[in-house]
């Protein structure tokens, strides 16, 4: 449960929460499971090259690396399926159990219950992408007014959700080999190897380039975001980039007399 609340005031500034204590876990595990994963799979992948052999070496060589490659391989299957489970139970106790209280529990309102999630992608995130562009195209003076979480975050949440289930799918599959061959043919292992690598390959390039540039190395974010340690982003950084959600907390926090304008930011 999340006890902390969504407004708190540190050194004359607020602070506006957007992930909980939580959550936080997840992302750094899943951060440093990657971290691993890439440094123990990229020499084996590029074997060929006068780096590789030295970083597999400096790691413990093919006695330790494989081992520690699987280790991180299963912390990051856990921090998936408990990230899943995780929101699932929210989606029941916050969602479900309502409809089902007010005698609302169908097909139709179940189905527009789990679309109307904040992770999801709506009308609104078509409209903020439009608004975007516009704005850095100079065809207008007025930024997208994003809420809880920008499209951008969303497509990033998807394309992890889509990549960790492929990578690790395929990745399970060379671990067991032997038991796979059993039942499937074994040129599986073949379209396995190419997914769990290039997908790897992929998703590194993906994190690195435009999730931690979005994340870390923007300007105003370089060289970390406070919020990646507190679960709190600043009120010039939530009018910048989550102004409707910032409005939205404003009010039910009765200060909507202190509302910043977005324009005046």
């Amino acid at each position: 449960m999340n006890n902390r609340p969504d407004i708190i005031v540190i050194d004359g500034v607020r602070q506006f929460q957007k992930h909980t204590s939580k959550q936080r876990f997840m992302i750094a595990t899943e951060l440093f499971s990657v971290m691993v994963l890439a440094l123990t799979g990229l020499p084996v992948r590029h074997s060929d090259e006068g780096w590789a052999p030295i970083i597999y070496s400096f790691l413990g060589g093919t006695d330790v690396v494989p081992n520690i490659h699987r280790a991180a391989g299963c912390v990051l299957i856990f921090v998936f399926i408990w990230h899943t489970a995780y929101w699932i139970r929210l989606f029941f106790k916050n969602n479900l159990s309502t409809l089902r209280k007010d005698k609302q529990l169908n097909i139709k309102n179940i189905v527009r219950s789990f679309l109307s999630q904040s992770m999801m992608m709506n009308k609104k995130d078509l409209i903020d992408v439009i608004a975007h562009f516009k704005y850095i195209l100079f065809i207008s003076n007025k930024p997208a007014q994003h809420g809880r979480f920008i499209w951008k975050e969303k497509v990033q949440y998807y394309a992890q959700y889509y990549g960790i289930s492929l990578i690790s799918i395929a990745g399970v599959m060379l671990w067991w080999r032997d038991e796979v061959t059993q039942v499937l043919p074994g040129i599986v292992l073949n379209a396995a190897y190419i997914a769990h690598s290039y997908e790897a390959l992929l998703a590194l390039l993906f994190l690195f380039f435009i999730t931690w540039y979005n994340e870390f190395y923007c300007p105003e974010k370089f060289p970390i975001p406070t919020g990646f340690f507190s679960g709190y982003v600043s009120e010039p950084q939530m009018i910048h980039e989550h102004y409707s959600r910032y409005v939205e907390l404003m009010n039910s926090a009765g200060l909507e007399q202190e509302i910043v304008s977005h324009h005046a930011h």
